[in-house]
């Protein structure tokens, strides 16, 4: 699929990471599933370079919360999402209906919202085993205790350029 057609969707992808081969474009498939091989929920807090920084990965561990992290999008990468130990609840907004609260962070590849009174575009709890893949037009907030129950998670992030998802 094409970067072009994919903005003009607002789809959540949203599955088990067994099926993370299906969304990934053939020329980067194998190098992506051969970093997550070894990552598992006593991996240290880390960045691991995939590609230089076209594509890396990024271990971390944080306490979730109810609704405090901001909402933010990214223009240069696409995320993928997944959780190692512990359940994420993330927030997936429509960015063109939001408010800029600071402006893009050319340097950090992101861009911080207001609070909105909007519903989410969709709503996803990330268990381990699943993942949410996010577009650069999908604003998103992360860091959400799912079922209102706060607890320490563990996760990671890959971080892919864009250029990488057009032909």
């Amino acid at each position: 699929m094409i970067w072009n057609e994919r903005l003009e969707r607002s789809m959540v992808i949203f599955d088990k990471m067994d099926n993370l081969h299906l969304y990934l474009p053939e020329k980067i498939r194998r190098p992506i599933l051969s970093s997550l091989i070894n990552i598992d929920e006593k991996s240290p807090d880390e960045t691991i370079y995939i590609d230089g920084k076209g594509i890396y990965l990024r271990i971390m561990s944080y306490p979730t919360s109810l609704r405090e992290c901001p909402i933010e999008a990214h223009d240069k990468y696409v995320d993928i999402q997944s959780v190692l130990l512990g359940a994420e609840g993330i927030e997936i907004y429509n960015r063109q209906q939001l408010d800029i609260k600071k402006a893009y962070d050319d340097h950090n590849d992101v861009v911080f919202f207001h609070e909105t009174d909007k519903q989410p575009v969709h709503y996803v709890n990330v268990y381990p085993g699943y993942f949410v893949l996010l577009f650069p037009h999908e604003a998103h907030r992360p860091q959400i205790a799912v079922n209102d129950t706060p607890l320490k998670i563990k996760k990671y992030v890959i971080k892919i350029r864009r250029e990488y998802f057009d032909k």
